[in-house]
């Protein structure tokens, strides 16, 4: 916003308190300041469209009737856009003439009251500069003309100490704007150029549109870490952090590349990666204390096991005894179902002698001898499966591809 702290309550002391009202209509619901790109919702409500675009990332629903609202129904305003910028430049100045024309009969009266008539004496009357309050004339040592330094040096001087009477030259009005000098004037903010926005909205159709093509949003879940890290270079965007950090990126700069788009006076690609970048620094999951020792040190939760960075010492070390328990019923499993498979096979040839021949029997004796085979080699087994080790960084899961 171009004037700090605004609010329609800047018009509670005016001449015309109900300018409020108007003020107030052309505030954006969600932000409180003035419309910027508006769009319209499918319910017929206005807001900025950079608002309404991150809040139906959370929530998709309108802010003010709370109806069901999707991304794609929303539509630009460009005659309401025209409207706000038009009355955000003059608001200031109607601010300030509403106010100044209550205090005017105080301070004419204050003025006649204490009016003094001053005289000053024509010896007293300041001498007028002869270079005219002009910084590139200089004035001649010997007769106190005014010109400029090259012509005095050139032939004025020695002319004049000649006593030869020369013709000054007038001096060049230069009608180019003067720049500020220094490094300082980079810094400066530039300022927005006067656009007539009536001339703009009725007389120029042409410039209401334009090539900006809007972002697709992206299914995370679906999209590897090096996909999405390709997706950001395409855009010029940088492509390092974490996996979490890398879709706050996206989804932070998908929102200002489209509500770009539907200003009628887009900002360029480089002012967004500008704004991404200041919001980068502001935001706590890019601080230095979220990449190393912070919030996110002591989880894996933003990681991707693609990631080139992706911490395997202390992802076994997190899930080691997981693993563990997992190889301990493996084996287990591998071991019950080999044990049963001989005992059947022994109690069929039994059976197969004719002493028995019945499916009872086969299963109560596999049964018996299973149980029997438990007990012998219980305690022997889970001391083998406590001291077994893993070494999980051999694992095809860790081996970088």
């Amino acid at each position: 916003m171009s004037h700090k702290h605004s609010d329609p309550s800047d018009w509670r002391a005016t001449k015309l308190p109900k300018l409020a009202q108007l003020d107030s209509l052309q505030r954006c619901l969600i932000c409180k300041d003035f419309l910027k790109a508006p769009v319209i919702t499918s319910c017929n409500h206005t807001f900025c469209s950079h608002c309404i675009r991150q809040h139906l990332m959370a929530e998709s629903s309108c802010p003010l009737c709370k109806t069901e609202q999707f991304e794609s129904n929303l539509k630009r305003n460009i005659l309401l856009e025209e409207i706000v910028l038009c009355y955000e430049r003059l608001r200031p100045d109607l601010l300030e003439q509403l106010k100044s024309e209550e205090q005017t009969p105080q301070v004419e009266e204050t003025k006649e009251a204490d009016l003094e008539i001053i005289e000053v004496p024509d010896e007293e009357s300041p001498q007028v500069n002869p270079t005219n309050g002009n910084p590139e004339l200089v004035q001649c040592p010997v007769c106190s003309q005014s010109m400029s330094a090259d012509f005095l040096q050139r032939s004025h001087l020695d002319d004049c100490l000649n006593g030869k009477s020369t013709k000054v030259p007038p001096p060049r009005v230069s009608t180019a704007p003067k720049r500020s000098k220094g490094i300082s004037s980079f810094f400066q903010p530039r300022k927005r150029q006067d656009v007539n926005h009536s001339s703009f909205y009725f007389s120029q159709p042409e410039k209401h549109h334009h090539e900006i093509k809007k972002i697709p949003k992206i299914d995370f879940g679906s999209l590897a870490t090096p996909k999405l890290k390709e997706k950001l270079s395409q855009l010029k965007l940088p492509t390092s952090g974490t996996r979490s950090q890398l879709e706050l990126r996206y989804n932070h700069y998908y929102v200002l590349h489209n509500s770009n788009s539907d200003s009628s006076h887009p900002e360029s690609d480089l002012a967004l990666r500008q704004k991404l970048m200041q919001w980068e620094k502001s935001h706590a999951a890019f601080s230095s204390a979220a990449t190393s020792g912070g919030l996110f040190a002591d989880s894996l939760s933003h990681k991707s096991i693609t990631d080139k960075d992706f911490p395997v010492g202390l992802w076994l070390e997190k899930n080691r005894n997981t693993y563990k328990r997992l190889i301990r019923a493996a084996r287990a499993t591998n071991k019950k179902k080999a044990d049963k498979e001989g005992i059947e096979k022994d109690v069929g040839t039994e059976s197969g002698d004719g002493s028995h021949n019945t499916k009872e029997f086969v299963e109560q004796t596999t049964n018996e001898k299973i149980d029997e085979k438990k007990k012998e080699e219980a305690e022997q087994v889970g001391v083998k499966e406590e001291n077994a080790e893993f070494d999980f960084s051999q694992s095809t899961l860790f081996i970088p591809q």
